[in-house]
């Protein structure tokens, strides 16, 4: 699915069109205006389409085109650009009010139509992350109302129980005013309410602070793991485990290639959007695949598998994780070099074994990480990936078994022996791609 979508009309009208978009390239797809209906039904419609171009004199199908846009919040903000084969009026005033954001006429200044089909673009772009930042916000707000409404629950039953010891002890101030005879079977039902009362007590207290716990690990991992680890952590002592203990895990780095001079040639508003939409792609697909991210560093990602919560194959996830970036990435490739003129790569590098897991820092800032030769193995391997690359070493690939590798539709190739720092002698990496039919 490409970025701009044109409904076509007219054969002269659609080859007038398609010189003009020559300037995009191949990021530009021409549909027949009755396949609309079918094509925007497609999952990811709404994320992927950036603009659509379409001549609303060519009859009742754009215009159904239009509702169809305007009709649903998911799709009511992508930009529609009309580009009429004749003048009309009527269709103009139509448009203003259906807010469609350019009209054209043929024969147009070919320059003004890209610059305001770029400009709807960035505007487009710029809005939905405005709004995905919003979205972002408001589901951290619902989680801290629900904690504070568990924690209301809490009180409420804290109370209740105080309200259950105060008449517990009125009961104990009528049992004294009782004869001798009756005293001894008040005492024991007494004693019976007392143990109950001590039962209710520690399983009200064991809620509350499975509650607390919760909602600890979820301000501290809310915000880049999947919600279903926070669940593995609280039934395995979750916060105990975040003190430090060694753990087998796989750790991935992925960094953009030609990054630096992309800083140099584009404003730094447009870097920060790029940035901002390669974290958001990326980090998807690690925690689809059951990753945390450690760490983000410029345009540089972090992520480790089977830490804090035990991962089976986890080096699996990893591979897959990898795979899934490579093929996102790759999209959004051919969008900034479109939208943004910008030429970029991604490299990858992925290690698994032994590491040191916990929180490490001070008061201020804490984060949880890992440490040991992995993790720099790792960072090596993603330094000497090219773009498109995705370097693994010995030991992680006598993890992938040949079923795996079958299955998945994934091949190895061995590659020159590196240097590792710290390390003595060379050791054989290998790439790992998803092949292709």
């Amino acid at each position: 699915m490409k970025p701009i979508l044109v409904l076509s009309g007219t054969s002269a009208y659609t080859r007038a069109l398609e010189r003009a978009l020559d300037h995009f390239g191949d990021v530009y797809q021409i549909l027949p205006e009755s396949g609309f209906t079918e094509y925007a039904a497609i999952q990811g419609f709404a994320d992927r389409t950036s603009l659509v171009i379409l001549d609303p004199a060519s009859g009742g199908q754009a215009w159904s085109a239009i509702g169809r846009l305007k009709s649903s919040h998911e799709t009511r903000a992508i930009p529609i650009v009309a580009v009429a084969s004749k003048n009309d009026e009527s269709d103009r005033y139509k448009l203003v009010a259906l807010d469609v954001h350019e009209y054209f006429v043929f024969p147009f200044s070919r320059r003004e139509f890209v610059l305001r089909c770029e400009r709807a673009i960035d505007a487009y772009h710029e809005e939905k992350n405005w709004k995905d930042g919003v979205h972002l916000l408001r589901g951290y707000r619902q989680l801290a109302e629900q904690t504070h409404s568990e924690n209301m629950e809490m009180q409420e039953i804290l109370a209740a129980q105080e309200a259950v010891i105060e008449l517990g002890r009125q009961e104990r101030q009528e049992i004294d005013s009782i004869r001798t005879a009756q005293e001894a079977v008040f005492e024991m039902s007494r004693q019976e309410l007392m143990v109950a009362n001590e039962k209710l007590r520690q399983s009200y207290e064991a809620k509350l602070a499975a509650v607390r716990e919760k909602g600890e690990l979820q301000m501290m991992f809310g915000k880049y793991i999947a919600p279903e680890v926070i669940e593995v952590l609280m039934r395995q002592d979750g916060l105990q485990r975040l003190a430090g203990e060694k753990q087998d895990v796989s750790v991935l780095f992925a960094d953009i290639r030609g990054f630096t001079s992309l800083c140099d040639e584009m404003p730094p508003h447009k870097v920060i959007l790029l940035l901002n939409e390669f974290f958001t792609e990326l980090t998807e697909t690690i925690i689809e695949h059951h990753g945390i991210i450690d760490k983000y560093s410029g345009d540089n990602i972090m992520a480790i598998f089977g830490a804090p919560a035990e991962l089976p194959y986890h080096e699996q996830a990893a591979v897959l994780a990898a795979i899934g970036m490579q093929e996102k990435f790759s999209l959004l490739k051919d969008s900034w070099k479109s939208i943004y003129r910008a030429d970029a790569g991604l490299g990858i590098g992925i290690n698994c074994g032994a590491a040191i897991v916990g929180n490490v820092g001070c008061y201020h800032k804490i984060s949880y990480t890992a440490i040991g030769d992995v993790v720099n193995i790792a960072a090596r391997f993603e330094q000497i990936a090219r773009d498109g690359q995705i370097i693994i070493g010995e030991n992680l690939r006598e993890r992938l078994t040949e079923e795996f590798l079958s299955r998945n539709g994934l091949a190895l190739a061995a590659q020159e022996p590196v240097s590792i720092r710290g390390k003595k002698g060379l050791h054989t990496t290998w790439t790992i791609r998803r092949e292709r039919a």
